[in-house]
C-alpha cells in the first residue's frame, strides 16, 4: 500500500503544478494556436 500512497500523492502534486507551469509559456501560444492547446 506504500506504493499506492506515494503514487496518489505524486499525482496530486503534479496536477496543480502541471496547469500552472505549462500555462505560462502556453498563454502566448494560445493566441497563435488555440486549437493546438486543446489537442495537447
Amino acid at each position: 500500500m506504500t506504493t499506492n500512497t506515494t503514487r496518489k500523492q505524486f499525482v496530486k502534486i503534479v496536477q496543480p503544478v502541471q496547469p500552472v507551469q505549462p500555462m505560462q509559456p502556453m498563454q502566448p501560444m494560445q493566441q497563435i494556436a488555440p486549437h493546438r492547446w486543446v489537442a495537447v
